[in-house]
This record gives C-alpha cells, structure tokens and sequence, in this order.
C-alpha cells in the first residue's frame, strides 16, 4: 500500500482486483471511477481511452475502458500504479458528473412513479385510526385505510 499523500486527483489506483481512477481525494476517503475491461457490456457512462492514455496511466493492459460510474472508497486500501494527464482527468469528470446527473434524474422519476401507484403513501391495507365515542380511546381498525 501507499502513502496517502501519494493518492491525489488523477491518481490511477488498483482497488481489490479492478483498476480505478481517482476524482477527488478528501482525507481518508476518495471519489473512484473503475476502468472496466473491453468484453464487458458497453455503458452509457464508458469512454474509450487511447493506449499512451492507458500505457501512462500504469496499466499493462491496454484493453480497458474508463466507466463513469463514481465510488468511494477508502484510502488505505488503494495501491498506486500511475495518472492519468489534466486533460483526460477534466473529460473523465465531465463523464462521471453528466452520468450522477442522469442517475438523480432516473431515482427522482422512479420515485414519482412509485408515488402514483401509492398516491396516499400508505401501503394497502393498511392501519387507520378510529376515536370511539365512549371514553375517548383510540382503536385502530385494520382493512382498507380509506
């Protein structure tokens, strides 16, 4: 393992068994993109990256591609390998910020969605309080709340 002070934005780490790129380094923890293998499923978060990219980013594998999908991850557990240049750090940004977008975008529609199904938030057949007339107790009748 490293330093933490080596590990900085641009930072190409190895994280377990899979390659990343660092984002943002804050304390202990950092924001981490991976760099996926070509034979996975291409994403809509994926950016091809030029092999002088990869060879000085530290990998010996040039058949990776860079996914847009932000992680974090603690510090310690990273093991440095390379960096990637400023400019390729700015378009990987880019990526990562316009996927986290359209992720809230896709979470705030499921969530209206799921709100027009549930219109009152209460789950069916659920619990509906009752006052009694005598005594002024409180029961609670189950059924259709309605």
């Amino acid at each position: 393992m490293t330093k933490n002070t080596e590990i900085v934005s641009g930072s190409v780490v190895f994280f377990r068994w899979q390659p990343m790129v660092v984002l943002h380094v804050m304390e202990e923890e950092a924001l981490l993109c991976p760099l996926v293998s070509e034979n996975e499923p291409l994403h809509r978060g994926d950016m091809e990256l030029a092999w002088h990219d990869l060879a000085e980013a530290g990998l010996s594998r040039l058949d990776v591609r860079f996914r847009g999908v932000v992680c974090r991850r603690n510090i310690r557990g990273l093991k440095l390998l390379g960096s990637v240049s400023a400019t390729l750090l700015c378009r990987m940004h880019a990526l990562a910020c316009r996927e986290q977008e359209q992720r809230l975008l896709e979470q705030r529609a499921e969530r209206r969605s799921m709100r027009s199904t549930f219109p009152d938030d209460r789950p069916f057949g659920g619990v509906k309080q009752v006052w009694m007339h005598r005594g002024g107790h409180r029961m609670e009748h189950r059924g259709m709340a309605g």
